[in-house]
């Protein structure tokens, strides 16, 4: 038999075998854990590189259309146009260059209605409602007696007060035959009744015996709308920052949007915006005058955007996606970082407009977000899915 000092060493051997063991276990957890936040690191990183890798691109393939056209100046190329670079500066990529009175905020709604033939004398079919530059739009098509007639809507200005949108739009026949009507239309508020349907929606109508013999497939229609936003009248919002004659004291150079002059510092823009940087800072005649126009933009979204690289809390529902296309432009990543805040935390756009817009302006942390939203509504359905079936 063991005596009493064994079984007591025996014990204590044990015990201290078992501490060890633990001691090993835990060290081993909690490198698993370093290792994986090491991981996300590194992902982290991975991510930023490839950021930073875009921007660098993207830097110089504005500086090489900056170069060439002023090659051209320089040699005459360009016979009497003395605009300079003011409309490679309208845009933020080659690949996007407009003339100088083109607005970038223009979009596609895309509808298609079906069982077309048994819609009624006078009932109006509606289609599903967008959200589009802080405005809501839709398509509506109507039959009246022996004619079909669509119209492009934004209910918003119907109850509005003072605004008015000035716009250019195409619509067309997706199905069947293409056929396309261009025009220019302004949707505001009309007072007299009569004319509202006028005033707030434009209509494009066609022979109902047109419609079935060209249009029609399987009784079902597709009509597409391109629209471009030409000019914006809004109710007046006291602005957070002045940019005006107030400022000229503060200021070495004025950016001229639509008429309406801003009043800004050279070296403040160039170190929020690579877009600035490369104009102001460049070596070509732009960078020497005292006034600059800009196009393609909207005043009130470059106030706001200007408000939001001085600090201001500027960003809401209407001007969110005006700032972050202007941002976009001009490759100001505070901005754009702002406008991806406020759209993470703060709106309350459906998941489909969060989605377009993470997508069009490359939000990775958007982007993540609604995917993780949309699995999870996914798993929702599957779940409602299977508690439902007997």
């Amino acid at each position: 038999m063991k005596s009493r000092s064994q079984n007591r060493l025996s014990n204590t051997f044990h015990s201290s075998r078992h501490k060890r063991l633990n001691d090993l276990r835990t060290a081993c957890q909690n490198n698993r854990k370093l290792a994986e936040e090491i991981d996300k690191l590194i992902e982290k990183q991975i991510a930023q590189d490839a950021i930073n890798k875009k921007i660098v691109e993207q830097e110089k393939k504005i500086l090489v259309e900056i170069r060439s056209i002023r090659d051209e100046m320089y040699y005459g190329k360009r016979g009497s146009d003395n605009r300079g670079i003011q409309a490679i500066f309208a845009t933020a990529s080659s690949s996007k260059v407009k003339s100088d009175q083109s607005s970038m905020k223009n979009f596609v709604m895309r509808q298609t209605f079906n069982d077309v033939s048994k819609i009624p004398d006078g009932q109006c079919i509606f289609g599903e409602k967008e959200e589009h530059f802080g405005f809501n739009w839709n398509l509506e098509i109507r039959r009246s007696l022996n004619s079909f007639v669509i119209h492009v809507s934004c209910p918003e200005l119907y109850h509005s007060g003072n605004k008015q949108i000035e716009t250019e739009l195409e619509i067309k026949f997706v199905s069947g035959t293409d056929d396309a009507l261009r025009t220019s239309f302004v949707f505001k508020k009309e007072t007299n009744k009569t004319e509202n349907l006028k005033g707030w929606r434009c209509p494009r109508s066609v022979e109902w015996k047109d419609l079935e013999e060209k249009y029609l497939i399987d009784d079902s229609l597709t009509v597409e709308c391109s629209l471009e936003i030409k000019r914006v009248v809004r109710e007046y919002k006291e602005n957070l920052r002045d940019f005006d004659e107030t400022m000229k004291d503060f200021s070495d150079i004025v950016l001229v949007v639509k008429d309406q002059k801003f009043y800004v510092n050279t070296l403040f823009l160039a170190a929020q915006s690579s877009y600035f940087k490369a104009l102001f800072l460049g070596q070509f005649i732009e960078s020497s005058q005292s006034e600059i126009t800009l196009t393609g933009i909207d005043p009130d979204d470059f106030q706001k955007f200007l408000e939001v690289l001085y600090g201001e809390s500027a960003i809401d529902e209407h001007y969110v996606e005006g700032i972050l296309l202007i941002a976009d432009m001009y490759l100001a990543q505070l901005a754009i970082r702002k406008c991806e805040d406020f759209l993470l935390k703060l709106t309350k756009k459906p998941l489909k407009k969060k989605q377009e817009l993470a997508d069009r302006y490359n939000l990775e942390k958007s982007k993540a977000k609604c995917l993780c939203e949309m699995m999870s509504v996914s798993r929702m359905a599957n779940l409602l899915e299977k508690t439902f079936v007997y």
